[in-house]
Protein backbone atom coordinates (compact mmCIF):
# COMPACT_ATOMS: atom_id res chain seq x y z
CA UNK A 1 0.00 0.00 0.00
CA UNK A 2 2.87 2.37 0.78
CA UNK A 3 4.31 4.56 -1.93
CA UNK A 4 8.08 4.93 -2.40
CA UNK A 5 7.41 8.56 -1.52
CA UNK A 6 4.12 9.90 -0.21
CA UNK A 7 2.01 11.94 -2.59
CA UNK A 8 2.23 15.65 -1.76
CA UNK A 9 -0.82 17.88 -2.14
CA UNK A 10 -1.21 21.61 -1.69
CA UNK A 11 -4.26 22.28 0.51
CA UNK A 12 -6.64 24.72 -1.19
CA UNK A 13 -3.78 25.06 -3.63
CA UNK A 14 -1.30 26.60 -1.23
CA UNK A 15 -3.46 28.33 1.36
CA UNK A 16 -0.52 29.39 3.52
CA UNK A 17 1.42 30.86 0.62
CA UNK A 18 -1.18 32.36 -1.72
CA UNK A 19 -4.92 33.18 -1.61
CA UNK A 20 -6.74 29.88 -1.13
CA UNK A 21 -8.55 28.21 -4.03
CA UNK A 22 -7.23 30.67 -6.61
CA UNK A 23 -5.25 29.99 -9.77
CA UNK A 24 -2.05 31.48 -8.26
CA UNK A 25 -2.37 29.11 -5.30
CA UNK A 26 -2.72 26.11 -7.59
CA UNK A 27 0.18 27.33 -9.73
CA UNK A 28 2.32 27.75 -6.61
CA UNK A 29 1.76 24.11 -5.68
CA UNK A 30 2.66 23.00 -9.20
CA UNK A 31 5.83 25.08 -9.28
CA UNK A 32 6.93 23.62 -5.94
CA UNK A 33 6.71 20.10 -7.32
CA UNK A 34 3.53 18.96 -5.62
CA UNK A 35 1.94 15.81 -6.98
CA UNK A 36 -1.49 17.37 -6.63
CA UNK A 37 -3.76 20.02 -5.24
CA UNK A 38 -6.80 19.89 -3.00
CA UNK A 39 -9.58 22.36 -3.76
CA UNK A 40 -13.11 22.99 -2.53
CA UNK A 41 -16.11 23.52 -4.76
CA UNK A 42 -19.60 24.97 -4.44
CA UNK A 43 -22.39 25.81 -6.85
CA UNK A 44 -23.31 29.46 -7.33
CA UNK A 45 -26.74 30.93 -8.16
CA UNK A 46 -26.26 30.87 -11.94
CA UNK A 47 -25.27 27.20 -11.80
CA UNK A 48 -21.50 27.24 -12.27
CA UNK A 49 -19.30 25.13 -10.02
CA UNK A 50 -16.71 27.42 -8.44
CA UNK A 51 -13.64 26.97 -6.25
CA UNK A 52 -14.59 28.20 -2.77
CA UNK A 53 -14.27 26.72 0.71
CA UNK A 54 -16.80 28.51 2.91
CA UNK A 55 -20.51 28.62 2.26
CA UNK A 56 -20.23 32.40 2.65
CA UNK A 57 -17.65 34.91 1.40
CA UNK A 58 -17.49 36.69 4.76
CA UNK A 59 -14.05 35.42 5.79
CA UNK A 60 -12.45 36.59 2.54
CA UNK A 61 -14.55 39.68 1.89
CA UNK A 62 -16.24 41.16 4.99
CA UNK A 63 -19.88 42.01 4.48
CA UNK A 64 -20.48 39.51 1.69
CA UNK A 65 -22.93 36.63 1.89
CA UNK A 66 -23.47 33.09 0.67
CA UNK A 67 -21.77 31.89 -2.50
CA UNK A 68 -25.02 30.42 -3.77
CA UNK A 69 -26.60 33.90 -3.60
CA UNK A 70 -24.34 35.24 -6.36
CA UNK A 71 -24.27 34.60 -10.08
CA UNK A 72 -20.89 33.84 -11.55
CA UNK A 73 -20.72 37.21 -13.35
CA UNK A 74 -21.20 38.79 -9.93
CA UNK A 75 -18.56 36.58 -8.31
CA UNK A 76 -16.10 37.51 -11.06
CA UNK A 77 -16.16 41.12 -9.91
CA UNK A 78 -15.05 40.26 -6.36
CA UNK A 79 -11.45 40.50 -5.15
CA UNK A 80 -10.47 37.39 -3.17
CA UNK A 81 -6.74 38.11 -3.15
CA UNK A 82 -6.30 41.35 -1.24
CA UNK A 83 -7.20 39.79 2.13
CA UNK A 84 -4.06 37.65 1.79
CA UNK A 85 -1.63 40.25 0.46
CA UNK A 86 -1.77 43.44 -1.64
CA UNK A 87 0.30 41.69 -4.31
CA UNK A 88 -2.64 39.36 -4.97
CA UNK A 89 -5.15 42.20 -5.33
CA UNK A 90 -7.70 41.49 -8.02
CA UNK A 91 -7.57 37.69 -7.87
CA UNK A 92 -10.92 36.11 -8.71
CA UNK A 93 -12.84 32.98 -7.81
CA UNK A 94 -12.20 30.46 -10.61
CA UNK A 95 -14.71 28.05 -12.10
CA UNK A 96 -13.94 24.36 -11.71
CA UNK A 97 -13.62 23.93 -15.46
CA UNK A 98 -10.79 26.50 -15.51
CA UNK A 99 -8.95 24.48 -12.89
CA UNK A 100 -9.52 21.23 -14.77
CA UNK A 101 -8.29 22.73 -18.04
CA UNK A 102 -5.15 24.25 -16.53
CA UNK A 103 -4.15 21.54 -14.07
CA UNK A 104 -6.20 18.39 -14.70
CA UNK A 105 -3.66 16.76 -17.00
CA UNK A 106 -0.65 17.91 -14.97
CA UNK A 107 -1.26 16.73 -11.43
CA UNK A 108 -3.61 14.98 -9.03
CA UNK A 109 -6.79 16.83 -8.11
CA UNK A 110 -8.56 16.17 -4.81
CA UNK A 111 -11.87 17.97 -5.35
CA UNK A 112 -13.75 18.38 -2.09
CA UNK A 113 -17.47 18.83 -2.73
CA UNK A 114 -18.99 21.05 -0.06
CA UNK A 115 -22.53 20.62 1.21
CA UNK A 116 -24.38 19.64 4.36
CA UNK A 117 -27.74 18.57 2.99
CA UNK A 118 -28.90 15.05 2.25
CA UNK A 119 -30.41 16.46 -0.95
CA UNK A 120 -28.46 17.46 -4.05
CA UNK A 121 -28.41 20.85 -5.72
CA UNK A 122 -27.07 19.18 -8.86
CA UNK A 123 -23.40 19.79 -8.22
CA UNK A 124 -22.40 16.12 -8.40
CA UNK A 125 -23.87 15.70 -11.88
CA UNK A 126 -22.12 18.82 -13.11
CA UNK A 127 -18.73 17.78 -11.75
CA UNK A 128 -19.00 14.26 -13.13
CA UNK A 129 -19.98 15.61 -16.54
CA UNK A 130 -16.99 17.98 -16.59
CA UNK A 131 -14.67 15.09 -15.73
CA UNK A 132 -16.24 12.78 -18.29
CA UNK A 133 -15.95 15.40 -21.04
CA UNK A 134 -12.22 15.72 -20.31
CA UNK A 135 -11.71 11.99 -19.62
CA UNK A 136 -10.21 12.81 -16.23
CA UNK A 137 -10.50 9.66 -14.18
CA UNK A 138 -7.02 8.45 -13.29
CA UNK A 139 -5.72 11.30 -11.12
CA UNK A 140 -8.91 12.79 -9.67
CA UNK A 141 -10.38 12.11 -6.22
CA UNK A 142 -13.85 13.40 -5.39
CA UNK A 143 -14.03 13.78 -1.62
CA UNK A 144 -16.49 15.13 0.92
CA UNK A 145 -17.41 15.21 4.59
CA UNK A 146 -20.96 14.42 3.46
CA UNK A 147 -21.57 10.70 2.78
CA UNK A 148 -24.67 11.44 0.73
CA UNK A 149 -22.56 13.43 -1.74
CA UNK A 150 -20.07 10.58 -2.04
CA UNK A 151 -22.88 8.07 -2.58
CA UNK A 152 -24.31 10.19 -5.41
CA UNK A 153 -20.90 10.45 -7.08
CA UNK A 154 -20.44 6.69 -6.92
CA UNK A 155 -23.85 6.14 -8.47
CA UNK A 156 -23.09 8.50 -11.36
CA UNK A 157 -19.83 6.92 -12.52
CA UNK A 158 -18.12 3.96 -10.89
CA UNK A 159 -14.82 4.83 -12.58
CA UNK A 160 -14.35 7.83 -10.30
CA UNK A 161 -12.21 7.64 -7.17
CA UNK A 162 -13.85 8.85 -3.97
CA UNK A 163 -12.40 9.95 -0.65
CA UNK A 164 -13.95 10.18 2.80
CA UNK A 165 -13.06 13.30 4.79
CA UNK A 166 -12.98 13.23 8.59
CA UNK A 167 -12.99 15.79 11.39
CA UNK A 168 -11.37 14.98 14.70
CA UNK A 169 -14.53 16.15 16.47
CA UNK A 170 -16.40 12.91 17.17
CA UNK A 171 -19.70 14.79 17.26
CA UNK A 172 -19.62 15.18 13.46
CA UNK A 173 -23.08 13.66 12.82
CA UNK A 174 -22.52 12.36 9.31
CA UNK A 175 -19.57 10.18 10.31
CA UNK A 176 -22.03 7.65 11.69
CA UNK A 177 -23.44 6.91 8.24
CA UNK A 178 -20.24 6.74 6.17
CA UNK A 179 -20.41 3.08 5.32
CA UNK A 180 -24.14 2.69 4.81
CA UNK A 181 -24.69 1.80 1.16
CA UNK A 182 -21.23 3.06 0.18
CA UNK A 183 -18.61 1.26 -1.83
CA UNK A 184 -15.15 1.24 -0.31
CA UNK A 185 -13.23 4.48 -0.85
CA UNK A 186 -10.00 5.07 -2.73
CA UNK A 187 -8.73 7.20 0.15
CA UNK A 188 -9.39 8.36 3.72
CA UNK A 189 -8.65 11.98 4.61
CA UNK A 190 -8.32 12.41 8.39
CA UNK A 191 -6.88 15.25 10.42
CA UNK A 192 -3.28 14.60 11.50
CA UNK A 193 -4.06 13.84 15.17
CA UNK A 194 -6.37 11.00 14.11
CA UNK A 195 -3.61 9.10 12.36
CA UNK A 196 -1.89 6.34 14.30
CA UNK A 197 -0.97 2.70 13.71
CA UNK A 198 -4.55 1.57 14.33
CA UNK A 199 -5.93 4.00 11.76
CA UNK A 200 -3.36 2.87 9.21
CA UNK A 201 -4.16 -0.79 9.90
CA UNK A 202 -7.84 -0.13 9.36
CA UNK A 203 -7.13 1.69 6.06
CA UNK A 204 -4.93 -1.16 4.91
CA UNK A 205 -7.70 -3.63 5.72
CA UNK A 206 -10.14 -1.84 3.39
CA UNK A 207 -7.35 -1.09 0.87
CA UNK A 208 -7.71 2.68 1.16
CA UNK A 209 -4.92 5.22 1.00
CA UNK A 210 -4.42 7.56 3.94
CA UNK A 211 -4.08 11.22 2.95
CA UNK A 212 -4.19 13.46 6.06
CA UNK A 213 -5.17 17.09 5.48
CA UNK A 214 -4.02 20.25 7.22
CA UNK A 215 -0.55 18.80 7.82
CA UNK A 216 1.36 22.03 8.38
CA UNK A 217 3.82 21.71 11.25
CA UNK A 218 7.25 20.23 10.45
CA UNK A 219 7.11 17.88 13.46
CA UNK A 220 3.70 16.57 12.34
CA UNK A 221 4.92 16.09 8.77
CA UNK A 222 7.87 14.06 10.05
CA UNK A 223 5.67 11.98 12.39
CA UNK A 224 3.30 11.06 9.59
CA UNK A 225 6.17 10.28 7.25
CA UNK A 226 7.57 7.89 9.86
CA UNK A 227 4.17 6.20 10.22
CA UNK A 228 4.07 5.59 6.47
CA UNK A 229 1.04 7.54 5.24
CA UNK A 230 0.33 7.50 1.52
CA UNK A 231 0.16 11.25 1.15
CA UNK A 232 0.11 14.63 2.86
CA UNK A 233 -2.16 17.61 2.22
CA UNK A 234 -0.60 20.86 3.45
CA UNK A 235 -1.26 24.59 3.33
CA UNK A 236 2.51 24.99 2.89
CA UNK A 237 3.78 23.12 -0.18
CA UNK A 238 7.21 24.64 0.39
CA UNK A 239 7.48 22.70 3.68
CA UNK A 240 6.57 19.45 1.94
CA UNK A 241 9.13 20.23 -0.75
CA UNK A 242 11.83 20.55 1.92
CA UNK A 243 10.82 17.66 4.19
CA UNK A 244 9.44 15.09 1.75
CA UNK A 245 11.32 15.79 -1.48
CA UNK A 246 14.75 15.95 0.20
Amino acid sequence: MMNPRPLCFGHRGAAGEAPENTLPAFQRALELGMDGIELDVLRCRSGEVVAAHDLTLRRLIPGHGRVKSYTYPELKTLDVGSHFSPRFAGERIPRLEEVLDQFGSRMWLDIEIKGRSIRSDGIEEQIVRLLQERKLFENVILSSFNPFIVRRVQALDSRLKVGFNYLQDSSEPLRKVWFRSLALPFSLHPQPAQVDQAFLAYAQKIKAKVLPWGVNEPAEIQRLLALGVDGLISDYPSRLQILVHK
